[in-house]
């Protein structure tokens, strides 16, 4: 070969080399970052409840998704359990001592969490109410009392709720006292009842607020006098209300 056609070749190739290089003539990929295997955040807390309640337990994790929970109970599945929170059946004595853990699972793998203790105490209940609120009438200005009581392991807490949703911040007692009560005030008076164990909330007790009749200023000068009554006779069925003056004489 001669000098000059093996310049030429090496020419070539050094152009080739650097186009590969360079991305020319050829293509490259972005290796994606490995999955990671899901990292358990939040483990679920030992939960105590009254017999027949609900016990509810919770986790977090992260990881490339989509993730997949299965709660176990005593390291059994847990049918239909699949979410990130768990509520129990209502539970009994002996569900006592239970262990409950997620497993939490993706395509890169699978971590369960720390077990969380079930206990249920046979000495608590959670609120009953023994007494609901009854409805109430009265005129505006006046004050208006509205009692529930309630049964359950103390300590017990009370809240009064208006219409369903609006909580009155300062009505925490079984009796709620509201005092020179308008039109406004009218509507649903209900009271939940909670402590450690679970919650009840009342019937709704209405009240009415009417408008006050117009007062009736007692002419001067009389010793007695009573409105009348719109007949003939007033409520002793001797007098058609007729005003006594001063003197003792009818006018």
């Amino acid at each position: 070969m001669s000098s000059r056609a093996w310049v030429f070749v090496c020419l070539m190739v050094g152009i080739s080399l650097t186009l590969l290089g360079c991305g020319g003539g050829g293509s490259t990929s972005t290796p994606s970052p490995a999955a990671a295997s899901p990292v358990i955040m939040t483990h679920p807390s030992s939960q105590t409840v009254a017999p027949g309640q609900s016990a509810t337990f919770s986790a977090a994790a992260t990881g490339n998704g989509p993730l997949t929970y299965q709660w176990q109970k005593n390291e059994a599945s847990v049918s239909g359990a699949t979410a990130s929170t768990y509520t129990t059946p209502p539970v009994t004595l002996a569900d006592s001592g239970a262990k409950f853990r997620v497993l939490v699972s993706n395509a890169a793998g699978s971590t369960t969490s720390n077990p969380a203790t079930l206990t249920v105490d046979p000495n608590s209940a959670a609120p009953s109410i023994s007494q609901q609120p009854t409805n109430q009438t009265v005129y505006s200005g006046q004050s208006a009392m509205i009692v529930s009581a309630a049964l359950g392991t103390p300590l017990l807490g009370y809240q009064w709720i208006f219409n369903g949703t609006n909580v009155l911040a300062e009505a925490t007692n079984a009796t709620l006292t509201l005092n020179n009560v308008q039109l406004a005030n009218a509507g649903n008076y209900s009271v939940l009842v909670t402590n450690a164990y679970g919650s009840a909330i009342s019937t709704n007790a209405f009240l009415m607020v009417l408008q006050a009749p117009p007062c009736t200023v007692a002419p001067s000068n009389l010793l007695s006098w009573w409105r009348g009554e719109g007949n003939a006779t007033d409520s002793d069925n001797a007098d058609p209300g007729d005003r006594h003056a001063g003197d003792g004489d009818k006018d």
